[in-house]
């Protein structure tokens, strides 16, 4: 979301990018959506017949070794590192433009690093302080259940400016949200927000 907006920013985009815009969210938006449903499927087909419960990659691979048995390992390793480098890029670019526009820098990733010294300090600190726990033996899967739990439990406090934003006539004029699109903004980060607060007990408690 930070990530994104402030490429708004950054490009300056003005109110001729808001239709390709709203294609390029409502698109990317379902496409995520069907991938998930797509994997928990999977998973379910071949993982829960075995009694498996996922406690590592390898594990997770078993998903696609099944239907491509000869190159299923190899296509999950590139899915795989394909999904983690984006998502750590983006994150690490995230933090970096919250830091800069935060503490009123110059920050953007279209003029050279010496340029935007402290811009890209930020960012590539945050990707060194996120290896870490990996090289300290933490558990990956963990890690991430985890954290995707807290992004769900603090997602009101990101989503609800926005909100709050997208809804001001004199910020945003006659493009305001309507009423489904806040009601199922509402709906959707309510429900985040409780299994995230369930979640994260049963993580620490030894739960799935």
């Amino acid at each position: 979301m930070y990530f994104y907006s402030s490429g708004a920013v950054e490009e300056k985009w003005d109110k001729s990018y808001l239709p390709v815009n709203s294609v390029i969210a409502s698109i990317g938006t379902a496409f995520g959506a069907v991938l998930s449903v797509a994997v928990m499927i999977v998973a379910a087909i071949v993982l829960y017949p075995r009694g498996i419960k996922v406690d590592s990659f390898d594990q997770m691979a078993e998903m696609m070794r099944t239907p491509f048995p000869k190159w299923g390992i190899a296509l999950f390793g590139i899915s795989l590192g394909i999904t983690c480098f984006g998502a750590a890029m983006e994150i690490a670019l995230s933090i970096s433009y919250m830091f800069g526009q935060g503490l009123g820098w110059n920050s953007t990733t279209s003029a050279p690093p010496v340029k935007e010294a402290r811009f890209n300090t930020v960012h590539t600190a945050i990707i060194f302080a996120a290896a870490i726990p990996l090289l300290l033996g933490v558990d990956p899967i963990k890690v991430t259940t985890i954290s995707m739990a807290l992004t769900a439990v603090t997602l009101p406090l990101a989503i609800v400016p926005f909100l709050i934003l997208m809804n001001d006539t004199d910020y945003v004029y006659e493009h305001t949200n309507g009423i489904l699109g806040n009601t199922v903004v509402v709906i959707i980060m309510l429900i985040a927000f409780v299994i995230a607060v369930v979640a994260i007990p049963l993580q620490f408690l030894g739960g799935s």
